[in-house]
């Protein structure tokens, strides 16, 4: 996959409760999670909250003008 697992941080994002609000804002000493992909993208209901997540921050990319970055997220949230 490469470079395209730099946008799978809306799953660190939901993984993290709360700690990342806005993924522009990531910044040092916030307690991150960082959860298993495979096991999360093998489990159905997993998939169903990233779907979701990666949705949800697509949007928001749009509302600040980053459309580019919204459609990348779209297409991997296509593929959960």
């Amino acid at each position: 996959m490469g470079k395209e697992y730099a946008y799978w941080f809306p799953v660190i994002m939901t993984a993290s409760e709360g700690v990342v609000i806005n993924p522009e804002r990531i910044i040092p000493g916030m307690n991150l999670v960082i959860p298993d992909l495979q096991k999360n993208i093998n489990d159905e209901g997993a998939r169903a909250v990233m779907k979701e997540s990666f949705l949800t921050v697509a949007e928001d990319y749009r509302r600040i003008g980053k459309g580019g970055v919204a459609e990348k997220l779209v297409k991997i949230a296509d593929t959960l």
